[in-house]
């Protein structure tokens, strides 16, 4: 590899992205496996090789160290046993993608601690490296780092410090240039120049020339935290910061050589602060690691949901203050004013009454004591009374608020039992009319003969409905009242004492869409300081509960996913009205209430369907305001009594099917007593609208919760990634993501090991880290998906170019891959080729071809005809590198001679993480579209004449093809793109070769007839090989509950 490696160096959050993001402006080639971007983390993109990634990921954990550990690394850590199959991995890995390229780039702050073992490979390979550092002062990190991983102050301080100065001593006498990230920002073009200059590297797109495309990617806009490293405090690392910032600014200054014996006096320093840590048991300092990544992760979660909050509020508070305003120059203010002040007088009295009376009461007669706790309790009394009337009449100046008209028939009945405490449900209705949902909904008020204002209030809101009870009944018959009067399609119960969330009734009635036993649903309740208060309810064999997940973070992965659940709470459920009317509403075997919401969902039960927690629909419950708190006093007395009742009536069901108190919580908390768990593990969740991997994933996961199975699915990057995440969740997968499992997943598989079943890994370069701690803590079957074999492609790429990086490709690959493949109960690929290729080499293993695809819905109208049609297209993600070469050698060998034959014929091209020699071939007649959302993408499946899938290598079932004739498209494939298709020839043309293909496109194209032909073919070749009941079949052998008459069609 004779050329030139841009190596850019850099603390985690000091602009690497941003600068490594505008090197591939440049023309820097940064591979074709470059990790997606995030949103809210890094929404422009890392930019960091996904392979390279991974192998530090393992290379670190090797070590026993995380990126964020401080400790310094073993000694002569590079020459360790572990490390040198981590070392000849990364040479393959750049060996296969960047020997042709002459000027590459490689991103990934671990690397400036990992420099030695660096250095090495660039020698190995005969690589040139160029390191550009970039410097952004340490306060700026630390506050970035807060933000994202909720580090504290020092820590961020002693990583910036240390990133920057190993990166500074492992670069010394080599080509380098510092770049500041305050520099980037304000002129990306000129800084880039500089550091062109600096290098001796001449940019493939001078910086001149790509400052508009610069100024569009690196704007000021990212800098969203600005400070200077003084900000940080006193103390050693914040002088040891002020300190590191001061020579990097010199060095970004050209004076980086002078500076030297700075830099090593302040590497001295460093390692001064951090000797105590190398003496810390390694199993202590993990066990401390294990218990901040849980913390962190849990503040990194919350972010999202406590930033909508405090919007919320912030809005809220605004129109509180007006209102506030009005009030305070009201006549009944000015009454009551006076009178809080006297009730100041008496709280700052009390102290010093306290003192007299323990020193004096003692020597009064006991009926003055008496008199005198008499008139204390009633100062109480009065000063209760003073707030509520307070309040009431806010409530009354203040403006009521206003609810949508929903007119005779609307989707949801809103119910709200009420009892006085009219200022908390004033503030319930207040977030209901606040919150847009698209179901339209009536409210429905019922007044149990409430005594503050209630009744008169409720008359002044409007296109509210309040029924007004006779006599007081109680919660549970002013629900059942409620409800009889509701004319909507679903009745959804609400305590008064609750705040609702945006979109909280769609997300419980989308449950009833998603689910089609779903009888009953329940929102995600959390107290108004956002802990958790419920995430739905266990019932336990005695008859006693639990709010699942109390007191806890409601950001968890464990409370996101949608499940079956023993009960959700009365607080805020949905029941289809017919439903709710077949089972009689609530029962008065538990008059006034508690226990009623219990039995309601054993009922549901009884009847055939299933209860549901929707974690999505979030509502704020001030617990025990409608009731108190107390069961020894007012309605919750009564929980104790109908706790005991729900026991004997449900004593059978309880003891069949629910655990001992506490026990089995894994279970329990799904209602998966009788089902079985399958792990899934994938590099990242999929992205099902972006690649043809991910929909392949997607579809599996769907078919495996169709089957009845409890599902979870485990990310590699354990990073949560939307809108995929909810996405899976909302099917009813528990997502195994966020901080706490970054460094808690084996811990996550020992712990949970014995309710495993099947665990089902997928590509090579995932696989391996998980199998061995797999198959030591579970006895679960593992299987094997492999989306292509790897060796078999890069051999074949190597047989078409000669290239030396697919033949080193190949060899490191098939070492991996046949190791693997013979640890695995079962292997899944998606064609026989490949199958039969894994048995020629591993005769023994029990390897079998399954659907690559999963189509449960099939067009049944007539395709738009061929004569509407023009233009050629080409679908397929860019991270899989076969589809660059294709794209390319199309352009350039084969359409010349398809526009000779046919005339200007436009040519579409659609993929994410299109590069550079894609987006260079861009013109009038090659639109380069990138990632499309799925709409556009059946809109250009709909206007094209024709597909086409000029695939040269690569291995496995083709998912681009396969989409095509589901799509009812015409289509053109290589002998490549094929492969696997048995019978491909009787839907699709086959052709290779440039002038060959072009002719089969010629031929075609201008033949309506038989393009209508081609497109009705191909949808009876998908639909009978590429249905659930083919998969289900496929996976049988090994996961029998494919073949249950009573799992569901997905």
């Amino acid at each position: 590899m004779s050329n030139t490696c841009i190596v850019v160096l850099g603390m985690h959050r000091s602009g690497t992205s941003a600068l490594t993001g505008a090197l591939r402006l440049l023309g820097v080639d940064l591979g074709s496996h470059v990790m997606p971007p995030s949103e809210g983390q890094n929404d422009r993109g890392f930019w960091e090789h996904l392979h390279v990634y991974h192998c530090h990921e393992e290379l670190l954990e090797a070590l026993g160290r995380t990126w964020d550990d401080p400790r310094p690394l073993p000694a002569d850590w590079p020459r360790l046993d572990c490390v040198t199959p981590l070392r000849l991995r990364l040479e393959a890995i750049l060996a296969r993608d960047f020997s042709a390229s002459p000027l590459w780039g490689i991103k990934d702050p671990r690397m400036c601690r990992l420099l030695p073992l660096w250095l090495e490979i660039f020698a190995n390979l005969g690589c040139e490296p160029a390191f550009l550092h970039s410097h952004r002062p340490a306060v700026e990190v630390a506050r970035s780092l807060h933000k994202r991983d909720g580090f504290s102050m020092d820590k961020s301080l002693l990583l910036a410090a240390d990133h920057a100065l190993a990166a500074e001593l492992g670069t010394r006498g080599r080509r380098r240039t510092f770049v500041e990230y305050a520099d980037l920002l304000a002129d990306p073009a000129a800084a880039l120049d500089r550091a062109g200059r600096e290098l001796g590297v001449a940019w493939p797109r001078p910086p001149s020339e790509a400052s508009g495309a610069l100024r569009e990617f690196v704007s000021p806009t990212l800098r969203h935290h600005v400070g200077r490293t003084a900000e940080a405090g006193t103390g050693p690392l914040a002088d040891l910061a002020r300190r590191v910032d001061e020579a990097m600014h010199d060095a970004c200054q050209g004076r980086a050589d002078e500076t030297a014996g700075r830099f090593d006096a302040l590497r001295e320093d460093l390692a001064r602060l951090t000797a105590p840590m190398g003496g810390v048991p390694s199993d202590h300092v993990d066990d401390l690691l294990r218990r901040q990544a849980d913390e962190l992760g849990n503040l990194d979660a919350l972010v999202g949901e406590r930033t909508r909050w405090a919007r919320a509020l912030e809005a809220n508070l605004r129109t509180e203050k007006a209102k506030l305003a009005r009030i305070l120059q009201s006549r009944t203010w000015r009454l009551a004013a006076g009178i809080h002040r006297l009730v100041g007088a008496v709280r700052a009295f009390k102290a010093e009454r306290r003192e007299i009376l323990a020193a004096k009461s003692r020597r009064l007669p006991l009926t003055v004591r008496r008199t005198v706790r008499r008139g204390l309790h009633g100062l109480r009394r009065l000063r209760c009374a003073i707030h509520r009337a307070a309040v009431v009449a806010g409530a009354k100046l203040g403006r009521l608020p206003r609810l949508d008209a929903c007119g005779e028939t609307p989707d949801v009945s809103i119910v709200i039992p009420v009892y006085n405490k009219l200022a908390y449900t004033l503030d319930c209705l207040r977030s209901i009319a606040a919150e847009p949902n698209r179901a339209s909904y009536e409210v429905i008020v019922v007044d149990d003969c409430s005594t503050d204002g209630t009744a008169k209030a409720m008359s002044r809101v409007a296109n509210l409905r309040c029924v007004r009870n006779a006599t007081n009944l109680g919660f549970l018959r002013s629900a059942n009242a409620g409800a009889a009067a509701a004319r909507g399609k679903y009745i959804l119960l609400l305590n008064n004492d609750t705040t609702v969330t945006a979109g909280w009734i769609d997300r419980l009635r989308e449950t009833f869409d998603r689910f089609d036993d779903a009888g009953l649903a329940g929102a995600k309740l959390v107290y108004p300081n956002g802990v958790l208060q419920e995430a739905g309810g266990i019932l336990w064999r005695d008859g006693s509960a639990w709010n699942y997940g109390n007191g806890d973070d409601p950001s968890a992965e464990q409370y996101n996913y949608v499940r079956r659940a023993d009960y959700v709470s009365g607080a805020a459920v949905l029941i289809p009205a017919d439903f709710w009317r077949q089972l009689g509403g609530f029962s008065e075997e538990f008059l006034p209430a508690y226990c009623e919401d219990s039995d309601l969902a054993m009922r549901v039960r009884a009847a055939g369907r299933q209860v549901y927690y929707q974690p999505a629909a979030v509502v704020v419950h001030h617990e025990g305001v409608s009731h108190g708190r107390s069961v020894r006093a007012g309605l919750k007395s009564h929980q104790v009594a109908n706790q005991r009742k729900l026991f004997e009536k449900w004593k059978t069901v309880l003891e069949a099917e629910h655990f001992e108190n506490g026990g089995e919580v894994f279970l329990a908390r799904d209602r998966n007593r009788d089902k079985k768990t399958l792990l899934f593990i994938d590099h990242y969740v999929p992205h099902f609208d972006r690649d043809a991997g991910s929909r392949t994933v997607m579809a599996y996961l769907r078919l495996f919760v169709s089957m009845g199975l409890n599902v979870k699915f485990l990310p590699d990057n354990f990073t949560r990634m939307e809108p995929y995440t909810t996405a899976l969740e909302q099917m009813g997968v528990e997502v195994l993501c966020g901080g706490p499992m970054v460094q808690g997943w084996r811990r996550w598989i020992r712990d949970h090991g014995r309710y495993l079943h099947y665990v089902l890994l997928s590509r090579p370069s995932v696989a391996p880290k998980y199998a061995d701690v797999l198959r030591a803590a579970t006895s679960a079957k593992l299987l094997y998906y492999g989306h292509d074999l790897h060796y078999l492609r890069e051999q074949r790429a190597f047989e078409l170019d000669g290239r030396e990086e697919h033949r080193v490709a190949s060899e490191h690959w098939r070492a991996i891959e046949l190791d693997l493949l013979a640890r695995m109960d079962a292997v899944y690929y998606p064609s026989q080729v490949e199958i039969d290729e894994v048995l020629r080499e591993l005769p023994g293993v029990n390897a079998r071809a399954i659907p690559a695809y999963i189509f449960d819905r099939f067009p049944t109208d007539a395709p738009p005809p061929a004569a509407g049609r023009s233009g050629l297209i080409f679908v397929g993600g860019f991270g899989h590198p076969p589809n660059a070469g294709a794209v390319t050698w199309f352009v350039r060998e084969v359409l010349p001679a398809v526009r000779e034959k046919l005339g200007g014929v436009k040519f579409h091209v659609v993929g994410s993480q299109a590069p550079p020699e894609v987006l260079s071939l861009a013109s009038d007649d090659v639109i380069v579209h990138g990632f499309v959302g799925d709409d556009e993408l059946d809109r250009l499946y709909a206007s094209c004449r024709l597909a086409v899938v000029p695939l040269r290598y690569g291995a496995g079932v083709k998912g681009k093809v396969v989409e095509a004739l589901h799509k009812r498209i015409p289509l053109v494939t290589t002998s490549v793109g094929a492969e696997g298709l048995a019978g491909a020839e009787s839907c699709a043309v086959v052709a290779d070769g440039a002038a060959e293909f072009a002719a089969a496109i010629a031929n075609v194209y201008n033949d309506p007839a038989r393009l209508d032909a081609l497109a009705r073919a191909g949808l009876e070749y998908v639909r009978e090989r590429f249905s659930p009941a083919a998969a289900r079949a496929a996976v049988a052998p090994e996961i029998p509950e494919a073949l249950d008459p009573r799992s569901a069609t997905p």
